[in-house]
């Protein structure tokens, strides 16, 4: 009888405490500019992350390892759209949107590029020699503002010390 009493004594306890909940966390948010041929870098924390991204033209963005970064660091080479193929995840073309990406290695590195590029920039050159398209020389020299929101899966609701 006793025994039993016990194990319904644990059971009201373990019952009563409400399991950890986990979820998307806000970590950060980042406004940048970027000008058609440049790209922006960002040290990325390990974990299970959600990158959030609203741009006024659209965006490519994704995770490079640290190998990958290499060629790219301190704007060294130009930052091709075909070189977001070879990233593990991210994301092409957007304006509004975002990516989630686990990222287990140090040194991941988040790399952002405005679509527009070399031959916008060209063509917006030339539309100055032309009357009346002054407004694809304006779109090719105006910066791309863009916000980032860096999001963490974490611990939000009942959370132990360990588990945060």
């Amino acid at each position: 009888m006793r025994f039993i009493a016990a194990v319904l004594f644990l059971a009201t306890i373990s019952f009563a405490s409400d399991s950890p909940k986990f979820g998307w966390k806000k970590i950060g948010v980042t406004i940048i500019s970027l000008d058609a041929t440049e790209h922006q870098d960002y040290r990325m924390p390990k974990g299970r992350l959600r990158i959030g991204i609203q741009a006024e033209e659209a965006v490519f963005a994704g995770i490079a390892t640290a190998r990958q970064y290499v060629p790219f660091q301190g704007n060294k080479k130009y930052l091709s759209l075909a070189d977001f193929d070879t990233f593990g995840c991210g994301i092409r073309n957007v304006i509004q949107g975002g990516f989630s990406c686990n990222i287990n290695l140090d040194g991941a590195m988040l790399l952002i590029r405005d679509k527009r590029g070399p031959l916008t920039v060209a063509t917006g050159g030339l539309s100055l020699l032309r009357p009346g398209m002054g407004s694809i020389a304006q779109r090719a020299t105006k910066p791309n503002k863009i916000a980032l929101t860096l999001f963490s899966w974490t611990c939000i609701e009942n959370c132990l010390p360990t588990s945060q």
